[in-house]
């Protein structure tokens, strides 16, 4: 039936589309890292956060390390304070430095990790919503390196499972339209009658 050949037409679209964007996906990934802003920088923050206060703790132990080694040099010669203050100045310096590309490069990590969760889940939600419109041929592809990624076949797998049950009721319908057409007499139509009626219960099962 032409049905038959548009269900057809309609899977080889599909794949097209498919290799497309698994095309799309490989070359250019997500651009939009902040897909859930406020929840990718709350963790982005607070995993810094804590972070700092980490390395603030630590700074302050090796700072009174360093004070105390100090202290016990000048002691045995105090011509050394000038030479020993600079370079306390200059491990300052470095430390602070290096502490901030730290909490830099936590933060930014953060983001990306937590991006692999957002962005799938957003990606998703998107095309959850496409199903409750209708659009029974949608299909999810996510990135291999998503956390949601488990839930792309699943998915798949169900949009296929209801497009070709759409695709079937299509065929029952233009079906029963034909045999309307063909009516001779009251027992043909009793019986039509009694099929869509059939048909009808099965499908309010369905969704009971």
């Amino acid at each position: 039936m032409q049905t038959g050949r548009s269900f057809e037409t309609s899977s080889q679209a599909n794949q097209a589309a498919n290799v497309g964007t698994r095309t799309v996906r490989i070359l250019g990934l997500r651009r939009r890292f902040l897909v859930d802003r406020k929840s990718q920088l709350r963790a982005g923050l607070l995993t810094t956060g804590m972070t700092l206060v980490l390395l603030v703790l630590l700074n302050i132990s090796l700072h009174a390390s360093r004070e105390q080694s100090t202290a016990n040099i000048l002691a045995d010669a105090p011509e050394l304070a000038p030479m020993l203050q600079s370079q306390s100045l200059l491990e300052f310096v470095l430390v602070l430095a290096s502490s901030l590309v730290f909490l830099i490069g936590v933060f930014v990590v953060t983001v990306l990790e937590t991006h692999k969760t957002a962005g799938a889940a957003y990606n998703l939600r998107r095309h959850m919503e496409s199903v409750s419109q209708g659009q029974y041929n949608t299909r999810i592809h996510l990135r291999h390196d998503d956390t949601l990624l488990p839930l792309e076949a699943t998915f798949n797998a169900m949009t296929t499972s209801i497009e070709s049950r759409v695709w079937e009721e299509v065929e029952t319908l233009e079906g029963f339209a034909e045999r309307t057409d063909a009516l001779t007499g009251p027992g043909d139509a009793d019986q039509l009658g009694r099929e869509i009626r059939a048909r009808a219960d099965e499908l309010r099962r369905l969704a009971e």
